[in-house]
């Protein structure tokens, strides 16, 4: 459980890259729902950064994820293209431990 994984746009992933961090380019909530399901089926993996661009095409499996596993910790980044407001870690924080009431699907 050492490694980073990233998912997003180029840009995004050839910076981690170039911190040495391996990274999916996506182009597709297709190739997004691919990458994020090979990251967190590999137990090398402790870490996947996913930018909020394509965290929210994918929505729905990270959800379902989240409320299964722990690990893998998932964590969403602001993305060049992304204009989604992403939940802190301290709100997902409570929320996992019953302090802040449920979100609702719109």
């Amino acid at each position: 459980m050492t490694e980073i994984r990233v998912i997003g746009d180029r840009d995004t992933v050839t910076g981690f890259r170039l911190a040495g961090a391996f990274g999916y380019h996506v182009s597709s909530a297709e190739e997004a729902q691919e990458a994020f399901v090979e990251c967190t089926r590999n137990p090398d993996v402790g870490l996947v950064v996913i930018t909020d661009h394509w965290a929210h095409r994918i929505e729905g499996q990270l959800r379902k994820f989240r409320r299964s596993r722990s690990i893998p910790l998932v964590i969403e980044i602001p993305s060049r293209y992304g204009n989604v407001q992403i939940q802190s870690q301290a709100e997902r924080a409570k929320h996992l431990i019953g302090l802040a009431p449920a979100e609702h699907p719109e």
